[in-house]
Parts: C-alpha cells; sequence; structure tokens
C-alpha cells in the first residue's frame, strides 16, 4: 500500500511545483516591458486554421453581388387537402398507428377530406414547390436561384426556422383558396474548414407563406402581396453548398468521410423507429416537386456526390419529428398549437438505414421541446419547438390558431373578421371610432327588429283582410 502513497504524493509535489513555476513566470512577464501576452508565451502549439485567402474574398463579394439582384418570387399554389393527404398515405407504412386514428377504429390513410382543418405541421413543404421546367433547374435537379456560384456546386439542406402567425387552413368543401409565398434569398455565409477546400457556403431562403381569395391575387408583384397581407407563417431555410468532391476512384479516393459520431445526450418520452426506403424518397421527392438527384439517383449520389447511397431528405426529417411532436401534443387533455421550430442537420442520414425520431419536454421548461433524429453513427438533426395551449392563444391575441378553434366553436368566418377588427382596435388604442360604430350599429339592429317585425305583421293582417273582401265579394 506504500507504493500508491507514494505515487500520490510525487505527483502532488510535481503539481506544486508546476504551478510555483507559472506563478513566478506570469510575475516575471507582468513587471517586464515586454509586451506580449502571457497567454501567448506559454501556449500550446496548435495548427493553424486556413485563413480567409483574397481569392475567397473575391468570390463572397461577387457572390453576394449576384444574389442582390434577384428579386423576391411569388409562388400561387391552391390550397386542397389532396398533396396532405398523399403525405400521409407515403408515410403510413413507416409510422406507427396513431392513437387518435385508433380510437375512431379508421386508418390515417383514409380519413376523409373534411376530416382536416389545420394544415399539419410540416406539411406546408409539399405546398408551393419550385415551378419550372428541366431546363431551368441545375445539373443536379436544383433550384438555381439558390446557387451562390461555382466551385461550390454541391448542395445539401443544413437546417432551418419556422414561426406560426396563424397557420393556414384548408377551405370548406366545394371551396378554393389561394394560397401565396413570397420567397427571398438572404444573406449569404462562408465558413473555412480545417484545410484549404474544405470550405462551405451556407445561403440563408426565407419564406413568407399566406392565403387570400382566388382572384385577389392576379396581377400582383410580391411586394405588392407583402404590403397588403399579413403572413401566416415565415420559414427560413439554410442551404449549404460544397465543392465539387469529383468521381469516386476504385482505391476509394473521393469516398465522404464518415461523419462525427455524436451521441443523443437524453432519453426520449416518445419515440419511432422507420427505415427510409426509395419508395418513400421518391414519393416525398414527387410531392415536393424536388428533382434533387442525390435524393433518387444511387450511382449519381455514389458517383459524382461521394455517398454510399441516395440521402433522405431534410425537410422530410423535418415532417418526421413535427409528426412526432404532434403525437406527443395530441395525448395531452388540452389543446395545442405549434409557436416555433429550429432545427440543424447534423450528419447525412442515407436510404436503408434506420432511424430514430425522438421527442423530450424540455427538463424544467413547459411547452419547450427538444427534437431529434438518431441515425447509425448517432445525433443525426437536432432541434427544438415551442407550443402553447390554445385557450393561452385565445387569451394572449394576434398569434391565434383560429382554424381549429372556429371548428371547434363553430363560429362563421365573417363574425370572426368583426371580432378580430374589434380586437386589434381595441387591444392597440386605435380607431376607437369604428369599433364604436360597429358596436352602435349591432345595437341599432338589435332595436330595430322589434319594429321591423310589427310592420311585417300589420303588412300580413292588411294582406289577410284583403284576401277575406276579394272572397266575399266573389
Amino acid at each position: 500500500m506504500a507504493a500508491p502513497s507514494l505515487l500520490r504524493g510525487t505527483l502532488c509535489v510535481r503539481s506544486n511545483a508546476l504551478k510555483a513555476r507559472t506563478l513566478t513566470f506570469a510575475l516575471r512577464r507582468l513587471n517586464s516591458t515586454d509586451s506580449t501576452p502571457v497567454t501567448d508565451a506559454v501556449a500550446f502549439p496548435v495548427s493553424p486554421k486556413p485563413a480567409m485567402t483574397a481569392e475567397l474574398e473575391e468570390y463572397i463579394s461577387a457572390a453576394e453581388g449576384r444574389m442582390a439582384f434577384r428579386e423576391p418570387k411569388l409562388m400561387l399554389d391552391t390550397i386542397v387537402p389532396m398533396n396532405s393527404h398523399l403525405l400521409d398515405h407515403a408515410l403510413a407504412d413507416h409510422l406507427p398507428p396513431d392513437p387518435k386514428y385508433e380510437a375512431k377504429k379508421q386508418s390515417r390513410r383514409w380519413v376523409t377530406f373534411q376530416d382536416y382543418g389545420q394544415v399539419p405541421d410540416g406539411h406546408h413543404l409539399v405546398y408551393w414547390p419550385l415551378q419550372a421546367p428541366k431546363s431551368g433547374l441545375m445539373p443536379d435537379g436544383t433550384d438555381p436561384d439558390h446557387f451562390p456560384g461555382g466551385p461550390f456546386v454541391r448542395r445539401m439542406w443544413a437546417g432551418g426556422s419556422i414561426q406560426y402567425q396563424r397557420g393556414i387552413s384548408f377551405p370548406g368543401p366545394q371551396k378554393l383558396i389561394r394560397g401565396w409565398c413570397v420567397e427571398t434569398v438572404g444573406k449569404l455565409e462562408l465558413k473555412l474548414g480545417k484545410a484549404p477546400g474544405d470550405e462551405k457556403v451556407f445561403v440563408e431562403v426565407k419564406r413568407q407563406y399566406g392565403v387570400a381569395p382566388t382572384s385577389a391575387l392576379t396581377g400582383m408583384s410580391a411586394e405588392n402581396v407583402l404590403a397588403r397581407y399579413t403572413p401566416a407563417m415565415t420559414e427560413t431555410r439554410k442551404l449549404v453548398f460544397m465543392r465539387e468532391r469529383g468521381p469516386v476512384k476504385a482505391g476509394g479516393e473521393g469516398v465522404a468521410p464518415p461523419a462525427r459520431v455524436v451521441q443523443a445526450p437524453k432519453i426520449p418520452t416518445y419515440s419511432f423507429t422507420l427505415t427510409p426506403d426509395p419508395t418513400l424518397l421518391f414519393q416525398f421527392s414527387a410531392l415536393t416537386y424536388n428533382a434533387h438527384a442525390i435524393h433518387l439517383d444511387p450511382d449519381y449520389a455514389r458517383n459524382q456526390e461521394g455517398y454510399p447511397e441516395r440521402l433522405v431528405h431534410g425537410p422530410l426529417l423535418l415532417v418526421l419529428m413535427l409528426t412526432a411532436l404532434r403525437r406527443v401534443l395530441d395525448s395531452k387533455q388540452s389543446r395545442h398549437a405549434l409557436q416555433t421550430v429550429d432545427y440543424r442537420n447534423l450528419a447525412p442520414l442515407f436510404v436503408g438505414q434506420p432511424v430514430k425520431v425522438c421527442v423530450r419536454e424540455m427538463d424544467g421548461i413547459p411547452q419547450q421541446w427538444d427534437l431529434w433524429v438518431e441515425g447509425p453513427n448517432g445525433l443525426a438533426v437536432r432541434g427544438t419547438a415551442t407550443t402553447l395551449p390554445l385557450t393561452a392563444l385565445l387569451k394572449n391575441g394576434p398569434n391565434l390558431n383560429w382554424a381549429a378553434e372556429r371548428r371547434r366553436k363553430n363560429i362563421p368566418f365573417g363574425k370572426r373578421r368583426v371580432m378580430e377588427k374589434v380586437k386589434d382596435a381595441e387591444e392597440n388604442g386605435k380607431a376607437k371610432e369604428p369599433v364604436a360604430e360597429m358596436k352602435e350599429t349591432e345595437e341599432t339592429s338589435k332595436a330595430r327588429e322589434p319594429a321591423v317585425e310589427a310592420k311585417e305583421t300589420e303588412t300580413r293582417t292588411e294582406q289577410g283582410e284583403k284576401n277575406a273582401g276579394e272572397t266575399s265579394t266573389k
């Protein structure tokens, strides 16, 4: 037992001696006239990071100039339940049974359109697709409006965020409603890698969504739409562009390096596992009108991008996370609405690999949620979400999911609009006269009802006497 004690004593003495030498050296440096920081004198040697070269600075400046000239793009779509219904079909065989529909003894796949009220969380991704022919796409099938310019030609979905202002509702039976989307290419950022050639360019794409009467948007520009209508949702998409890797050689050169293993830090309260197959990737590509070859062509993914297989769509993983969150929210006694979502894709996931979709409410923070997706190498997607009970939304005002509540209370659309105007005017302290006028009009109409009823009764009496006189004459 003496040897370990002696070893500990030796280590303690050496540690104290090292601390004393460090303190003495620091005091000498402080008393000297040399202006070099102490930390520089004792820092451990590290390999220098690649610096921003003049070539990269020139590239970023030119790319920002190109992006600045790209005007906001207006996209129109007819909001019908079919797109969302087909997405449910695509996911049905990959998800566990939904308790909400199990109780009704029906499958989610066979839900009729009248059962849809609000566009489900994440299902907006199958609306407002890119509207371009093949000749208007990049060689890999992507949108050229997002392309920052060569040599950064390999594109991936890096993450994004969503803010729900009101949400979007499906129209009633035999009704059509026009949905609008204004897309703006935002800031551009270049991040250096560990070695020259590993640089990445991040492009931010902002999308604002809303609805309007079918004929109201004819001939309007994107700027006019935003000036006239308030968005129901705002989404930010973050895309990453990397240098061309080149074809994979026989010796394996050109293959993408394995992703860094990141273990999930928590145990989920709800999760499900699925294995994306080529059919699911094709169906999601078709619903989103996405021709990106890394999701469809195994030879392209392997030989041009250096991946072992086709990649699972980043937005598809977002849909899966929001589907899991909605299952948890539906299990609660009170109704909850999604307010914000932020997520980041950390590692690619490939077709044929099992993935685990997880949800957990943050410890000690109600209505805040951790969302993540685990792959074979650990954490692949990480996100957070904020929700609120529907009662709190009704109490607090403008960020209101009116569609579900209107159907629950059977509030007519016209009356809802009047309620909104009155509430906004009273809260803002503005336009008090119109509010009073609306209330006065309502009171006047109520006061007028007895007089109108009396007049109608008198008219009916006179008509009856006249008819009786005619009968006696005959």
